[in-house]
């Protein structure tokens, strides 16, 4: 019995001094990097300005103000143009075809995405000698059912990255993009969806959604991407993200820590808990 008591003390040790040890690395190395970035997410402050009555400039001001730096996108999908009655979808299932209905403008971004996205960019069929940019409301078919493409990102909502860019309000703001996976993703799709978010002026990328851009045959790709256009790569920590840990290794120079706080969390946070 007292053998079996010591050789618990000693796990119990050695279990201590690699807790102290690992805790000791990561002091050293976030005390070497004390620059914190605070983002507010754009849904919840388009919500706040509605809630409040107020244009959402000057609740951007307002938070500006008290300390936040950036501001998160996160990327439209055919699936959300859909929900937010933005694209109309007319499936034929006797062809296996879904005929899309662009609204508001969406048609050019919608064609970009699918044909520098996927694989189904010639299998599209477009109106023809159509100046695609005056339209405000346009047809295309898409060889496939709408829910094996919904889930094809087609990038920040340019009305939105406008606002925030507004030279009559420079708030100085900074874009982080969140884009999710497609099962419908080339390996061009991944550096042209990652160079896309830097011509919007995005520096940090967070992935939404159930894995990171890539998973999990492309993640070379994408952290290829990352490093080629010097962008960012918020890993979140504590995520259960499919590819999340695997990325972080392979773009380890190109890593920043993401620490998020759920909407629960802040309905019982005081001012002084941050």
């Amino acid at each position: 019995m007292q053998k079996l008591r010591l050789a618990l003390w000693v796990l119990i040790g050695i279990g201590t001094l690699a807790g102290l040890y690992g805790a000791a690395l990561r002091f050293n190395a976030e005390s070497k990097n004390r620059v914190v970035e605070l983002t507010l997410d754009i849904v919840e402050l388009q919500k706040l300005a509605a809630a409040e009555g107020k244009p959402l400039d000057e609740i951007l001001k307002r938070f500006k103000k008290a300390g936040a730096t950036s501001i998160a996108v996160t990327e439209d999908t055919l699936g959300t143009l859909e929900e937010n009655r933005q694209l109309e979808v007319i499936p034929n299932a006797q062809l296996n075809t879904s005929y899309m209905v662009a609204h508001q403008g969406n048609f050019e971004r919608i064609v970009e995405a699918i044909q520098h996205r996927t694989h189904l960019g010639n299998q599209l069929s477009l109106p023809p000698g159509l100046d695609n940019r005056r339209l405000m409301d346009v047809g295309l078919t898409v060889p496939q059912p709408f829910h094996t493409i919904k889930s094809i990102g087609v990038g920040l909502d340019p009305n939105v990255i406008s606002q925030l860019h507004d030279e009559a309000h420079p708030l100085h703001l900074g874009v982080v993009g969140r884009v999710s996976n497609s099962v419908n993703i080339t390996p061009e799709g991944i550096h042209w969806t990652l160079q896309q978010l830097k011509k919007q002026g995005v520096q940090t990328v967070i992935f939404s959604g159930d894995d990171v851009l890539g998973y999990d045959s492309q993640l070379k790709v994408t952290a290829s991407a990352f490093r080629d256009l010097g962008l960012n790569y918020g890993a979140v920590e504590f995520s259960k993200m499919k590819g999340d840990a695997a990325l972080h290794r392979l773009a380890a120079e190109r890593a920043v820590r993401v620490h998020t706080i759920p909407g629960a969390e802040l309905a019982t946070s005081t001012p002084n808990d941050s």
